[in-house]
C-alpha cells in the first residue's frame, strides 16, 4: 500500500491509502474523440463523445474514466455538469456523480473528469461523456473532447 497525506487548510490532514497499480495490471485502454463541432442545446443533457468498445475481462475490476471536454458556453450559463454513463446513451447508468462546476456565460472553458466504475462487469463495454449548461438559454458548442477507458 501507498500511503498519500494531503493537508486541507483548516480541515486538517487527509491519509489516503492505495495499492499500487502496476502497467501488468491494465488489461486494456480504448479511447474516443472529436474535433467536430457539437451544439450543446440550451440545458439539454447531450454526449459529447463516447468510447471505443472495450473488453472487460473476468479478472478486470474496475474501469478508470478521463474525459476532457473543450466548449464555448451558451448565453447565460452558471455551471457546467459533466457525466459519464456506461453505454453509448442517454438512459444508461450513470458512473460516479455529476457535480456541477461553476462557469460563466458565452465563454471558452474546458473541462477534464477523472471517475472509476468499480462495477464493469464482464464482456464489451463502451462508455459515454455528456455534457448539460446549468441555466442557459443559448447554445453552447463542444470543439474537441476525448475519453479514454482503461480496464484495470
Amino acid at each position: 500500500m501507498h500511503r498519500l497525506h494531503f493537508s486541507r487548510g483548516e480541515l486538517g490532514p487527509i491519509d489516503y491509502e492505495a495499492a499500487p497499480v502496476a502497467c501488468a495490471d491494465v488489461s486494456e485502454i480504448e479511447e474516443g474523440h472529436t474535433n467536430v463541432d457539437l451544439a450543446i442545446v440550451t440545458t439539454a443533457e447531450t454526449i459529447v463523445v463516447t468510447s471505443d468498445p472495450i473488453t472487460i475481462s473476468p479478472g478486470a475490476k474496475r474501469v478508470l474514466l478521463v474525459g476532457y471536454v473543450q466548449i464555448t458556453t451558451g448565453a447565460g450559463t452558471t455551471a457546467l455538469v459533466p457525466r459519464v454513463r456506461r453505454g453509448p446513451a442517454l438512459a444508461d447508468a450513470l458512473v460516479g456523480e455529476a457535480n456541477p462546476q461553476a462557469a460563466a456565460a458565452s465563454v471558452n472553458d474546458r473541462l477534464m473528469v477523472l471517475v472509476v466504475d468499480d462495477n464493469p462487469g464482464e464482456g464489451k463495454r463502451q462508455y459515454s461523456l455528456t455534457v448539460v449548461q446549468t441555466a442557459a438559454s443559448g447554445n453552447g458548442n463542444v470543439t474537441a473532447a476525448a475519453l479514454v477507458a482503461i480496464a484495470l
